[in-house]
Order: structure tokens, then sequence, then C-alpha cells
């Protein structure tokens, strides 16, 4: 093959154009409608087993480090850069949880899942848009067919149901991008620069984000080794991306509490990195060979035929070695449990390289043609139904426990915040607590700053003064009708001595709810009944209240802006055949209800994206009915 210039070509070959002008537009719709559907596919899991409860390094590295420093005015940008969490420094992850809490007012875990499940699909998403343009027009529909099988599985639960692992995503989205635009771009020319500024921020991350420069050093190299890059600015490059990557190395702590987790010999740590490269295909020797088939065809290519330095496979070659360093690093640092929930969602970013590297070689196999479709149909039907092994094996079961655990954390968690009592954390069952050292745990609990940010969960409901009860007698406490469930919170209501009989007004005045941008009241009885009212009063001015879900046997809820200032709650009740009662109130944040809400029409994201998804297969057809069997392409 001719060689060209070393810099030269850096866009990679021509692709056709499209056949007819609107297919343009299908490719980017397409890849919309599948990030709708996995949106909706993670919102499902967040919404049936998810907790708003913070859990495990989220109560030390989120509030005791950052919460509490911010709202103690002691909170520098040294923090951001020296305070590592473990062997990362998380500079990325702490802004966004930062920016997440200014924003909705309320630490709220859910809204924290809800943002890292967007991260996550938007990564995969442009990934998938990325080898794409590597495959080309005809496998288009086949990559994004893959994607969705492959990320439509819940295997990576645990990341979607703890809102502190924004980390991964992060990691996966700069690392991407950095290999794009580094590989397709000149040394030291702008597009350059900012693929490396986003490898920095892919180690401002996660530990492993250091490996970004270290996967473009060996592939430079490689291509310098090859005679297709020998300038002298890429070989500077290659000099800069290596130090960069010892710098990393450099700047990563080692926690010495973590030493038992890795490797001691040679052999754990290959059959770690073995177990690893093989996920999902769970077979011993033969699985690791298997799954990396496709990438391995694709290195040989590469070393074989050369191709110029515009060529975007060389991006694909350049993911491969940077998943397989990172899965050397976790199987050195987490050698005796490899597979850990939280890191599949790095292991599938390898299964689909090596699916995208299996349709390259498919496309440049020079071999019988009659042996390429079917020895890539019986890998994808292999790793596929294994992972849906794994699914069946391991998600359900996980998840459930998940969510038994979390009830619990949150039932102890909120009865020592309303007690101060401590035998509500000690002496349980390590996952009933959400952190593992329970005094610890009490002290974060204890500081007046993270009390005043508590998920509405767990967070001390506002005390109340009942005032102006006419006649008196009107309003008593716990003052609603038998079949109404007892809070373990003060209630007031007009459900006295002679049950409903009673009518008469009442004022119970409230404090300014900390940080909380709104307030959640509970409410029963018959707030909607003729001659029954709930006003709130704040600042002079008086305005109703709508409570959803109440009723006579009931709690419902009435959710109004109070801005974070006292307010007095008024009970209006001359019906003689009715009541009302309402509870102490819980400070909740501004996105509190639109993050219940859009967890619970996670359906409409599915129907959304299943409907454009079949306008493009439509779109495709007619076309491809009019223009030709070129048409078919996205």
């Amino acid at each position: 093959m001719p060689h060209r210039s070393p810099d030269e070509s850096l866009t990679g070959p021509t692709l056709p154009q499209p056949p007819f002008p609107a297919a343009r537009f299908l490719l980017p719709v397409a890849i919309a409608a599948l990030g709708l559907i996995l949106f909706g596919i993670k919102l499902l899991v967040i919404g049936t087993y998810g907790n708003a409860t913070p859990y495990w390094d989220q109560w030390d590295a989120e509030a005791a480090r950052l919460y509490a420093p911010l709202l103690e005015g002691r909170l520098g940008w040294a923090d951001f850069f020296l305070v590592a969490q473990n062997e990362h420094r998380s500079l990325t992850s702490w802004l966004l949880s930062l920016g997440l809490l200014l924003a909705n007012g309320v630490w709220n875990p859910l809204l924290q899942m809800v943002v890292n499940a967007a991260l996550h699909v938007g990564t995969i998403c442009l990934l998938a848009a990325l080898l794409t343009r590597v495959v080309g027009r005809r496998f288009e529909a086949t990559i994004l067919a893959f994607v969705f099988l492959l990320f439509g599985c819940p295997f990576g639960w645990e990341n979607t149901l703890v809102g502190f692992q924004s980390c991964f995503p992060f990691v996966l989205l700069f690392s991407i991008g950095s290999l794009w635009l580094v590989t397709t771009a000149a040394p030291f020319t702008a597009r350059w620069w900012a693929g490396v500024g986003l490898s920095v921020c892919g180690f401002f991350s996660m530990a492993s984000g250091a490996l970004a420069p270290a996967a473009l050093t060996a592939v430079g190299t490689l291509q310098a080794l090859l005679g297709v890059r020998t300038t002298r600015r890429h070989l500077a490059s290659l000099v800069f991306l290596g130090a960069l990557f010892v710098l990393g190395v450099a700047l990563t702590p080692d926690v010495p509490h973590h030493a038992v987790l890795k490797a001691k010999t040679l052999s754990q740590l290959l059959h770690a990195w073995t177990t690893i490269l093989a996920w999902p295909v769970n077979v011993p020797l033969l699985g690791p060979l298997l799954r990396n088939a496709p990438a391995a065809l694709l290195a040989a290519f590469m070393l074989r035929t050369r191709p110029p330095a515009g060529d975007r496979r060389w991006f694909l070659l350049t993911l491969v070695i940077l998943m397989g360093g990172q899965g050397l690093i976790l199987a050195y640092g987490r050698a005796t449990e490899p597979l850990t929930n939280r890191y599949l969602d790095l292991f599938a970013i390898d299964v689909l390289v090596n699916f995208a590297c299996l349709v390259c070689v498919v496309e440049a196999w020079t071999a019988p043609r009659r042996l390429a479709a079917p020895a890539a149909v019986l890998w994808t039907v292999a790793v596929l139904a294994s992972l849906g092994v794994v699914v069946h094996r391991h998600c359900r079961g996980g998840m459930e426990y998940r969510l038994r655990t979390a009830r619990a954390q949150e039932l102890h968690t909120r009865a020592y915040v309303r007690t101060g009592e401590s035998h509500h954390l000690t002496d349980k069952p390590l996952h009933d607590v959400p952190f593992y050292k329970p005094e610890l745990l009490a002290q974060i609990l204890d500081r007046p700053s993270v009390r005043s940010i508590l998920p509405s969960n767990l967070g001390c409901p506002l005390p109340g003064e009942l005032r102006d009860d006419q006649p008196s007698g009107t309003c008593t406490m716990n003052g609603h009708g038998p079949a109404v469930p007892v809070q373990p919170t003060p209630t007031w209501g007009t459900y006295g001595p002679q049950g409903a009989a009673t009518t008469g007004l009442a004022s119970i005045a409230f404090p300014a709810a900390h940080r909380g941008y709104r307030v959640e009241i509970p409410v029963a009885g018959l707030p909607q009944a003729e001659g029954i009212s709930l006003e709130i009063e704040q600042d002079g001015r008086r305005r109703p209240l709508v409570a959803s879900g109440a009723s006579e046997a009931a709690w419902g809820l009435a959710t109004v802006t109070v801005d974070g200032r006292p307010f007095t709650l008024h009970l209006t009740d001359s019906s003689p055949e009715a009541w009302l009662a309402v509870g102490s109130p819980v400070a909740v944040g501004r996105w509190d209800h639109a993050v219940r809400r859009l967890l619970g029409e996670w359906d409409l994201l599915v129907i959304a994206g299943s409907i454009t998804a079949m306008g493009v297969v439509m779109s495709v057809g007619l076309a491809r009915g009019t223009a030709g069997p070129r048409a078919d392409r996205l």
C-alpha cells in the first residue's frame, strides 16, 4: 500500500455521499433514539431500586470533605486538587456534586443518579457515533443495534444506583474524546491540545485516566516504528504524552489499607486480568481468547498493512490498548474481586470496541468471504448470550439486595437524625447502615451544616407551633382519623373527640426550612371537601395548597415553594362531616419533584425513542425503494 506523508489526510478516507438528501440527518436521529431508550431503561432501574439515602463514600467524600466545608466557609480551591478519594483525584465528580447541591438546595442522591445516567448514556452515544465514523456508513445500523443489545441490560446497576459514581462516565467520556482528537490531529495543533486537555480531565476524574496518554504514546510509537509517522513534531509529542503519563502515575496516591486487595504474585495478576478480559464469557482460557479475538485480528491487520496516519482505525487500536491497560490496572489493584459490579461499565466498553474491531476485520477479510459473516455472527451470539446469563444470574438479586439494605439504611439513619440515639446506627449488620464506620457517620450527621442539607427522606421535620386555635380544642396533636397511619413526627388535625364533627380555625407556625427551596407537607382527610381549606401564609400573603393523594385513610403530600423563609399553615374546617390534618413539613430541593416525576415517566422516553427508531427504519426503507440498493445506509 502506498504511504502518505505522516501527517497528511488526518481525516481518513472519504466516505460515499448519502444516497438521498435527508440521509445525513438519520444517523444523529438514530443515535438520539438510542439515547432516549437507554436513558429510559436507566430511569426504570433508578425508580424501581433507587433510594435517596447517601451511601458509603458519599458520607466522607461528599458530606464531610465537600459540603460541610463549603457551608462552613472553609472550602478552598486547593481542596479540590490536593485531597484525594482513595487512589483518585475526583475533581470533576466533586464539581458536579457541588453544582447539583447548589442548584437543588438540598442533597439528593436520586438527582445525582439521574445526572450520572445521562452522562453514561451520552458517553455511550458519543462512542457509538465515533465508531460509526470508523467502520463506515455500511455498518452504522449494525453498531447501533449492538450498542442497544449490550447496554440495554442493567449489568452495571451499582453505578446506576449510587449517586457518587460519576467518575466512571467522566473518565470514559474524557478518555474517549482525548483519543479521538489526538489520533485524528497533527501534533501540537489546537485540536491536538484539546485532546491533551481532555486526557488531563480524565485523570482528574479517576486515576485510570492517566492511561489515555499512555495508550496514545504506545500507538504513536508503533506508528513511528512502522514508518507511518516519523516527523520531529510527532516524536516530540510522544515524549510529551509519555511524560504526562508518568506525571499522572506520580500524582496517584498510594492507599495503605488497599494493599490487601492488590495482586501479590504474577499468577494472581494474570488470573485476575484474564478474568477481566473474558467478561462476560465465563469460560476458562477460551473466554479471553474468544472475546478479544477481533481486537487481536485488527492489530495484526494494522501491523501488516500499515495504514496512513489519517486512517480512523488507529483510533480503534488506541481504544483497544486503553481498555487492555484499564483491565490490567484493575487486575493489579483489585485482584481479589476483579469483577466487582461497579467496574462492569468499563469492561462493557471493551466488548463494544471488540465488536467494532470485528466489523472492521470482516470488511477487510481477504480469505474466503463465506467464512467471515458466520464467524462474526457466532462471536456476537456467544458474547451476547454470555451477557444474558450474567444478567439473569446476578442483576435482579443484586438490585433487590441493594433496595432492601437501602431501606434499612434509610430507617436507621432517619431514626438517629430525629432522636440522636446512637443505638440506631451501632450493632447493626454491615450494610444496614450507610457507612462502614457508624461512629464517624454519627459525627458527620451531628454537624449542623450537614443537617441543613440532608435529603428529604432523612431530614428533620420542621418544628411547628400551634397558634390561633378557635375555638380552643379545634386542632389537636395527632388529630386525624383512626384509619390514617400514625406518623413518627408531630401532626395536627381537626379530628377531635367528636370525630369529624369538630369545626373551627387553626394556624401552625414553622421556622425557615434551612436551605430548603420547597417543603413537602403531609396532608390527610378531605382537603377538597366543601367547608375545608388549607392555606399557607408567608410575608403577609396567603395562598391555597393542593395536596395529592390525601384521603381519610392515607397521607398525601402538598409541595410548596418557601424560599427558606418562615411560614404559617392555616386550617379551616367548617364541615361537620369532614376533617383535615397536616404533618410536620420537610425541606426538599428545587428539582426533587422534577426528579420524582421523571423517574415515574421513564416509559415515555422509551416509547419516544422506539417511535423515533421506527421512523428512521421506515425512512431508510422508503428511500431504499426509490433510490436503489445504496439507500439502506443511515
